[in-house]
C-alpha cells in the first residue's frame, strides 16, 4: 500500500512486545501474514516493507540527532531487524 504504512506497522512492532512476539513466534510467513492482518496491517506488502528499510520515525531520528555516529550495538540492532524483516514473507 504505502511506505508510510509500512512504517507504522514497523514502529507497531517495535512498541509492541505481544505482537512482536507473536510474529516472532510463527512458524511461516502465511502465519505472520495473518497475525500482521489481525492486528491491521494486512494492507502492508513486502515492497511497502522494503521501501520503509530506510525510513526512520520520529522516536529514531531524536535517538540519534546529535548523536554524531552510530555505535556497534545500533548496528547490530539494525542488521538484526533487517534480517526479520527480509524473512517476515
Amino acid at each position: 500500500m504505502s511506505v508510510a504504512r509500512a512504517v507504522e506497522f514497523r514502529n507497531a512492532v517495535s512498541s509492541d512486545a505481544e505482537l512482536r512476539g507473536r510474529l516472532m513466534g510463527a512458524d511461516s510467513p502465511d502465519a505472520r501474514q495473518k497475525i500482521a492482518a489481525d492486528a491491521g496491517y494486512g494492507d502492508v506488502t513486502k515492497a511497502d516493507m522494503d521501501g520503509a528499510k530506510g525510513e526512520l520515525s520520529d522516536s529514531e531520528l531524536s535517538g540519534v540527532a546529535g548523536a554524531g555516529m552510530v555505535t556497534d550495538t545500533a548496528n547490530q540492532v539494525a542488521d538484526a531487524a533487517e534480517d526479520f524483516w527480509d524473512s517476515f514473507w
